[in-house]
């Protein structure tokens, strides 16, 4: 596969398009390529200066886009995206200056709809230089198209405020869910929630209209949140209950509407002991582990749980 056909498959572009040729590919399970080395590379202009050595995270960055090109010979991966959300086991084993030949591999460990595991190895000369464990989640090459243009916009700004009934917020367009959140086919979410980067959702959480997941939120269990609530990084919600008792019941927490909660809130379902429910008749509150508890207006009425 020469540089043509790569460009179709990958995204991008010099100086940060880091593969040359693909010299063998083997279905969806394995796929070799080179990147040929020179001192003509961008980054030797300073890195370093009279000492040249590639850096090892474009090394690294160089494995992961051949695992983008293995990733698409899969059908149904096809067109989509590689995001690289962790690596594991990374090794530099030696340096990398002008004139080398990295040959890289990439071989498949584990596929699923969203989210792929790769390991992959460079060498120079018969002689390991690097390897490591890299994982991807796949997005929509439509989706990935929209957050670039969200980034070239400034980023989602985000402007909170309060009075005695509600909960405003005004941000600049945005994807509903990010690419980088994990939300289970089986949740039910209304068309406007705003899923942040990083959040988790369960298959069994009901999500109304309004509410908005600003990042690293985790909602699971059998939990209902109801219209226009905002929750911080940090929140979790749904998760079983303190009590020693419990035995993994299909107890739920069930939230209204228009609430605030900080970082780092976390409510728990319901026990068995309390009547197999949670439910906070709350409004407009802001629940914050700062103070220890629950700000309300004037408007709201204290949380009890419900049986």
């Amino acid at each position: 596969m020469d540089i043509r056909r790569i460009q179709r498959i990958l995204p991008h572009r010099y100086p940060m398009l880091l593969i040359d040729r693909v010299l063998e590919i083997v279905g969806d399970e394995k796929v070799t390529g080179v990147k040929n080395v020179t001192f003509n590379d961008a980054f030797f202009q300073g890195h370093y200066p009279g000492t040249p050595i590639m850096p090892a995270v474009l090394i690294v960055e160089a494995m992961a886009q051949l695992s983008g090109i293995l990733l698409d010979q899969k059908l149904e991966h096809k067109g989509k995206i590689p995001y690289l959300i962790s690596m594991d086991k990374v090794k530099i084993r030696q340096a990398v200056v002008p004139g080398d030949q990295l040959l890289l591999e990439a071989t498949t460990v584990r596929v699923k709809s969203r989210t792929a595991h790769v390991r992959c190895k460079a060498f120079v000369r018969d002689k390991q230089a690097a390897e490591a464990d890299i994982k991807f989640m796949l997005v929509d090459a439509e989706r990935h198209r929209r957050d670039a243009q969200c980034v070239m916009r400034g980023g989602p700004a985000t402007d909170v405020t309060h009075d005695a009934s509600r909960i405003t917020h005004s941000s600049l367009p945005m994807p509903k869910i990010s690419p980088l959140a994990f939300v289970d086919p089986k949740a039910r979410l209304a068309e406007d929630v705003e899923v942040g980067p990083f959040c988790a959702i369960g298959p069994d959480v009901v999500i109304a209209g309004g509410t908005r997941l600003l990042s690293h939120v985790c909602i699971m269990g059998r939990t209902e949140l109801g219209k226009d609530n905002v929750l911080y990084p940090g929140v979790v919600l749904g998760g079983a209950p303190q009590d020693r008792k419990y035995r993994g019941a299909p107890t739920r927490l069930v939230i209204g509407n228009g609430n605030l909660f900080r970082e780092a809130v976390t409510i728990h379902v319901g026990s068995e002991k309390g009547g197999g429910s949670r439910a906070w008749a709350i409004t407009t509150c802001s629940w914050s582990t700062a103070t220890s508890g629950m700000m309300c207006s004037s408007a709201a009425t204290a949380p009890s749980p419900i049986t």
